[in-house]
């Protein structure tokens, strides 16, 4: 049954990306032509545009895609420029066909007009999908063909070129970025000769950059995205095999991309070494082979090293609860022999010229006692808390607090999770930077989600809460605390009952002045 274009009064436009070689200049030309399409029909419209490439995304993880859907009931149909731009994937085509006949809405390819709940559309848009599908399939069969043959000849193909190479795309083959090659061997020959460690590597290339960068300039110590050096990036590039004028590949297998097509596409995994293919490169090579077996066994000398001065982790009073007031890094605490003194120790961190954070040490008795007072303090406070009302209150606003920064923190994760995607995909970061940054973000932004889940069925079972006493678990903590058959250990699980965390600043040169500031759970 043929639809009349009377029917359609309001439409929403579709726009995306669906091939990496494709630029916004494709994009504005098909907006521009659907556009015309609505003026011509003196349909009223809203656009919908993707952005970057989407060509690896499943759809109901697509930004513009998931909002169209939200609101599809406001239209009387979706205007694409051809089918493909909405999914060149079978199971995705099926859902948009479900959604668009469950909403009663066309689907309109340029300028024809389907009904997909008639079964003569249903069956065209099947077809399509199909022969969609399978085009999708052949380019990229033919696209991996090719880059395993260019690599076996020795070409690159793995993305942006490793530091102290770039990449002409004329002769499609790695050439030496002379700037680069002077930083590079710079840091070749501090490692093997110089026998520097790896930080202080980066330590002191960030301080020959630092002025460059302070005024905006691109500095040739620094990396090429003129950002500072760190302990992790120095240790990647000497390990680099590229240098060696070899390319690799088959490092891993799967999906990289949690929003890859398919759900069944094989996890990420890393491979083991040995199943690694190596080729001898086009490029020149900017190290031996001997230099190389000589980074790696200092290398790993200096794990063993590292590993040998570990003990059995001890669980102190205070362990897992005192973070540096000065720059946020958690503190440990250490036993001193010569007065038999547990101590918390100086903050580790130090900022990228390995400047060492001032926070000083201390004794962790003295800590102990300000944070008992501490504790008194709060105790007394909530006690002033006298009705059941206020005590509600009090907690609903703590928990409407925390709940909105933490939904805060979500948006702008997810927001930087975006952004390494997409810098991912336009091949701004190699393989092993995105693992990097991705993981990060990925952990923090669980933990964050599972914050947001825990405050919110808190709601529910806020009753319960004011049940409960928060003066009486003072009362218990400090009395439990003060006996001497308390072991730390049971220190340790009390104070975590009450306490999320200790912010502890003593940056004076004398004397035993510090200050606690003391986060207490609701």
């Amino acid at each position: 049954m043929k639809v009349t274009r009377d029917k359609i009064s309001k439409v929403a436009i579709y726009l995306r990306k669906s091939r990496v070689e494709e630029t916004e200049t494709d994009l504005l030309n098909h907006r521009i032509l659907l556009e015309d399409v609505c003026k011509e029909n003196l349909w009223k419209y809203d656009i919908y545009m993707e952005k970057g490439s989407t060509s690896s995304q499943d759809i109901e993880i697509r930004d513009a895609w998931t909002q169209l859907c939200e609101n599809i009931s406001n239209y009387d149909g979706v205007l694409v420029v051809e089918q493909a731009r909405i999914s060149r994937s079978l199971e995705d085509s099926a859902m948009v066909k479900r959604v668009l006949i469950q909403a009663g809405v066309y689907l309109i390819i340029h300028k024809h007009i389907w009904d997909l709940s008639d079964p003569i559309y249903s069956k065209m848009y099947d077809f399509n999908s199909f022969v969609g599908s399978m085009e999708y399939s052949e380019t990229n069969h033919r696209l991996q063909l090719g880059k395993k043959m260019r690599f076996l000849q020795g070409k690159w193909v793995n993305g942006p070129a490793p530091y102290g190479y770039k990449y002409n795309r004329e002769v499609k083959k790695l050439e030496i970025n002379p700037v680069e090659k002077e930083t590079y061997y710079y840091i070749k020959h501090r490692f093997l000769v110089d026998e520097w460690s790896t930080n202080q590597i980066a330590y002191d290339l960030n301080r020959r950059g630092r002025e460059a960068k302070e005024k905006g300039e691109k500095s040739p110590w620094l990396t090429r995205k003129n950002n500072y050096w760190k302990n992790k990036t120095i240790i990647d590039l000497l390990t680099n095999m590229v240098h060696l004028g070899v390319v690799v590949s088959g490092k891993e297998k799967g999906s990289l991309h949690k929003d890859r097509k398919g759900k069944s596409a094989t996890p990420y995994q890393k491979l083991d070494k040995s199943d690694w293919k190596v080729v001898q490169g086009e490029h020149t090579a900017l190290k031996t082979p001997e230099e190389h077996t000589l980074i790696l066994y200092r290398l790993q000398k200096s794990r063993l090293n590292s590993v040998s001065k570990c003990k059995t982790r001890k669980i102190y009073s205070l362990s897992g609860l005192v973070v540096c007031g000065l720059c946020g890094s958690l503190i440990g605490i250490i036993h001193k022999d010569t007065d038999d003194k547990d101590y918390l120790k100086k903050c580790h961190y130090k900022d990228a010229f390995g400047v060492k954070c001032p926070n000083k040490s201390i004794r962790l008795d003295y800590v102990e006692d300000a944070l008992l007072d501490e504790i008194k303090q709060q105790q007394t406070i909530v006690e002033q808390i006298t009705t059941v009302e206020d005590y509600k209150q009090e907690l609903m606003r703590i928990r409407n607090q925390e709940l909105s920064e933490l939904k805060d923190r979500k948006l702008k994760l997810e927001r930087v999770l975006k952004v390494i995607y997409d810098s991912y995909e336009q091949g701004v970061y190699s393989v092993q930077e995105f693992l990097e940054r991705r993981k990060d973000k990925e952990e923090e932004l669980e933990t964050v989600r599972v914050s947001i889940d825990a405050l919110k069925s808190r709601e529910e079972e806020l009753i319960k809460s004011i049940e409960q006493d928060r003066v009486a678990r003072y009362k218990a903590v400090i009395e439990e605390y003060n006996r001497d058959d308390t072991t730390p250990e049971r220190k340790n699980e009390l104070l975590k009952g009450i306490i999320d965390k200790i912010v502890y600043t003593r940056a004076g040169e004398k004397g035993t002045t510090f200050n606690l500031e003391v986060k207490f759970k609701a």
